[in-house]
């Protein structure tokens, strides 16, 4: 039997278009809910359900392809060659998808070039308790993040410190310290790391800036803790808003594929907190 018949016959049995199916359906219930869901943590979940959804999909559809040719030439591939190949292939995309986003988390590599890009050498990160260790980084601009990969750090730009009060800064280093505690940089890495891999999935591109979204969202929601620190934190980014405009200008709204949350969004969600 050619290969290109065992594929037919493979797509035409009830056991690959079940596995289909079940991959499309768990897509869309998965669409389905997180657009019904209005909280920033359970969203997150979400989307990393469709990423393992999605991983898992495009293995199966790879494997099944790489089985059907491989077994095309056996006689009983009819009987036992479709069975074993849709098997194979299903069990191995539920594991691939479960595991790609821990095995690129903790790609050595991947971490060296997330700290270069954050403008932090490895070598003056050096503390390892729970305590974040606050380091200026030499990248210029207003700046702030923080990471986890080698340690827990809080890098923030030497500028910022001249255009934000002292209650200001203490409300960004709370943001930061919140994406800490949630773990948000080996998830972004994977999750941008999985996106890039995965450059002919349409669907990448669209969760992996959501993740980066709703992730802001909730660090937000964590250092907003009180009225006080949310009025704090709604100033800062007032501040940095203002200083980057008179910067840059006014520049393009961010849209779906965009990592970044609309400035007016962030202060609508933090003027919710002391003044409702």
């Amino acid at each position: 039997m050619g290969s290109l018949e065992a594929l037919e016959v493979y797509w035409s049995s009830p056991g690959a278009l079940t596995a289909l199916m079940a991959h499309t359906v768990l897509l869309i219930v998965l669409g389905v809910t997180y657009q019904v869901t209005s909280g920033p943590r359970p969203r997150l979940h979400i989307l990393y359900s469709v990423y393992a959804v999605d991983v898992s999909l495009w293995s199966f559809l790879a494997s099944s392809t790489l089985l059907c040719v491989a077994l095309s030439d056996r006689l009983e591939y009819e009987i036992t060659g479709v069975k074993l190949a849709t098997s194979v292939s299903v069990f191995g995309g539920l594991i691939i998808g479960a595991l790609a986003g821990m095995v690129l988390t903790f790609s050595e590599a991947a971490q060296e070039a997330h700290m270069a890009r954050l403008g932090v050498d490895r070598i003056r990160v050096t503390q390892r308790d729970d305590a974040p260790t606050l380091v200026f980084s030499e990248r210029p601009g207003l700046f702030a993040a923080s990471s986890s990969l080698h340690g827990s750090v809080v890098i923030l730009s030497q500028r910022l410190q001249q255009v934000l009060s002292p209650n200001e800064l203490e409300a960004v280093i709370a943001h930061e310290v919140a994406h800490l505690a949630n773990k948000d940089s080996r998830r972004r890495l994977a999750s941008t790391l999985l996106s890039k891999c995965m450059f002919f999935d349409p669907l990448s591109k669209f969760v992996d800036p959501a993740i980066h979204r709703q992730g802001e969202f909730l660090a937000d929601d964590m250092a907003a803790s009180d009225p006080t620190k949310a009025r704090a934190l709604a100033s800062a980014l007032e501040t940095l808003g203002a200083v980057c405009y008179a910067d840059h200008g006014g520049g393009k709204a961010p849209g779906l594929r965009s990592r970044q949350v609309p400035l007016e969004l962030r202060l609508r969600r933090l003027a919710g907190r002391y003044s409702g």
